[in-house]
């Protein structure tokens, strides 16, 4: 058994790329025990500090870090300061090896963004910042529709082409999830709104699925052409398909969500009830017109240019890159 476990771990490591992990971490592992109080001078239990350094051992032992360090401050006190792992092979770092973190106020700034989200708020912050500079983007949108719609109207007469229908498509799905987050910003909404379903659905669902995605599909049906050499779609029922089920799908998804959201279900929670089940099969069916969609402009692709044509879209070109057009036959 032990062999088949070795192998076992042996495999893994190879599969994933990660590090030996000894069985005792006691040789790798540096602490700073001087500069480290008892957890009650800091308010803290000793058994919440041992749980929390034992998640940073669990964490170390998937061996997907080389070198782990922590020091964690409570109230202005070092409560722990450890460190866990090799900086070169063969040497165990401590808690004073220096480490380059890059774009490590990314992260920073994401954790200090989702507390203050969740935690409560003065409520002139909620109004100014969260209201008023939320309903700015009213004006912004605007300016964007149109600008878009009078280049359209300039643009006379239109042809109603599958790039055209899918930017059309793009702009009613930000002018759906926009406001819906503005609403959210709302002081009094926002009470009955904030970590329900009500998020994801009309507002993040229908932003990304219809706004943006289908603005992105509307880019791919006019490159299509261009990096093919002019081949032209196999169906246009099936593009016509594609744009029907991923409209009514991407909505649909977001406008049940949302239902579902309204009537209190919570985000981040499981459900084992069925409470909202009726909201969410129905969500689940949307979702699955956005997959049938998909399935049909994947077809359609294949059958315009062939398997070998979709792969040598990705592939790097044979052509000499100083010759601008390829030499007649």
């Amino acid at each position: 058994m032990r062999k088949l476990a070795r192998y076992r771990d042996d495999y893994f490591q190879q599969l994933f790329r990660t590090v030996d992990i000894p069985a005792d971490l006691a040789p790798v592992t540096d602490i700073d025990s001087a500069s480290e109080v008892s957890p009650e001078a800091a308010d803290m239990t000793p058994e919440s500090v041992e749980a929390i350094w034992e998640a940073c051992q669990s964490l170390y032992r998937s061996g997907v870090y080389p070198l782990l360090t922590l020091c964690l401050r409570r109230r202005g006190k070092i409560v722990l300061n450890r460190s866990l792992g090799h900086y070169r092979e063969g040497e165990v770092a401590s808690v004073n090896t220096p480490i380059c973190l890059f774009s490590a106020s990314k992260a920073v700034s994401a954790v200090l963004i989702h507390l203050l989200a969740d935690q409560a708020q003065p409520a002139i912050l909620k109004v100014v910042s969260g209201e008023f500079v939320t309903a700015f983007e009213l004006i912004t949108q605007g300016l964007a529709f149109f600008i878009v719609l009078a280049t359209l109207w300039s643009a006379r007469p239109l042809k109603m082409t599958n790039e055209l229908k899918f930017l059309l498509g793009g702009l009613l799905g930000f002018a759906l999830a926009v406001p819906a987050g503005i609403m959210q910003a709302d002081v009094g909404l926002n009470r009955i709104l904030h970590n329900t379903q009500w998020i994801v659905g009309p507002h993040v669902h229908v932003a990304v699925l219809i706004g943006l995605t289908m603005t992105l599909y509307s880019a791919v049906y006019i490159l299509f052409p261009i990096l093919t050499n002019g081949a032209k779609f196999y169906s246009q029922k099936l593009a016509n398909v594609h744009f029907w089920c991923h409209l009514i799908g991407g909505i649909g998804m977001g406008a049940f969500m949302g239902m579902a959201g309204l009537q209190g279900m919570l985000r981040r929670t499981l459900y084992l009830d069925g409470e909202f089940n009726t909201l969410m099969i129905l969500a689940a069916l949307s979702g699955a017109l956005i997959l049938i969609a998909f399935l049909a402009f994947f077809y359609n692709i294949v059958m315009s240019v062939g398997i070998n044509g979709v792969i040598g879209i990705f592939t790097r070109s044979t052509l000499d890159k100083k010759q601008l057009l390829p030499k007649s036959a």
